[in-house]
């Protein structure tokens, strides 16, 4: 256990403008909004497995503005990172993606051997999106941090200090470039020698 005088949780998970007007403008989506029982302000794109938007056409979602029909997943980075891999290579090989929603068929794209309803060669992409959590880590502050690593159904949970080198190794190497690393380390040695800088407001 890590002592502490006061947790205090300041996040928010309100939905964007841009959310939610489109909910209001497509009406499968304010249904499905309404019978997943969420508020307006906290309204969110729903999808189908394949994450595409239920009720528009060659519309993707990914991250915390989506809600996948019968999952519910965590609004975390780790999700929205797969998500936008699963996208990514899903646009990259199937382009036309067709309108969402669970009576449509999958994504799907021209292909040699198969025919589709107008006699067009169709080959249909049938994994859907499938989340892998690796587990959860946050940093407390004063070099301390939780993490729970999952791997093959086993977790393994640390706290204190040897957590803290786990978050910090862990995003770290999530960087895309190697000058991203570069520059956070300088930060973190920057931070370390002189302290953290700190604004009033």
């Amino acid at each position: 256990a890590i002592d502490y005088g006061a947790c205090v949780w300041s996040t928010g998970n309100a939905a964007r403008p841009i959310i939610k007007d489109l909910v209001q403008q497509v009406p499968a989506q304010q249904e499905l909004n309404e019978e997943l029982g969420m508020r307006p302000a906290n309204a969110k794109l729903v999808v189908d497995p394949f994450l595409r938007m239920v009720g528009a056409d060659s519309v993707l979602v990914v991250g915390d503005c989506g809600a996948v029909l019968g999952d519910r997943l965590p609004t975390t980075a780790q999700v929205a990172g797969q998500q936008g891999a699963y996208v990514a290579h899903l646009v990259n090989r199937y382009a036309s993606v067709g309108s969402g929603g669970m009576e449509q068929a999958p994504p799907s794209r021209p292909a040699r051997g198969l025919l589709g309803q107008g006699g067009e060669k169709v080959e249909y992409y049938q994994r859907p999106f499938e989340f892998l959590s690796l587990g959860m880590m946050a940093y407390i502050g004063n070099d301390q941090a939780l993490t729970q690593l999952e791997a093959f159904e086993q977790r393994l949970s640390l706290s204190g200090g040897l957590a803290y080198l786990v978050w910090r190794s862990v995003y770290i190497t999530k960087q895309v470039s190697f000058r991203n690393r570069v520059l956070i380390l300088f930060d973190w040695l920057k931070a370390r020698v002189f302290g953290r800088d700190t604004s009033l407001f």
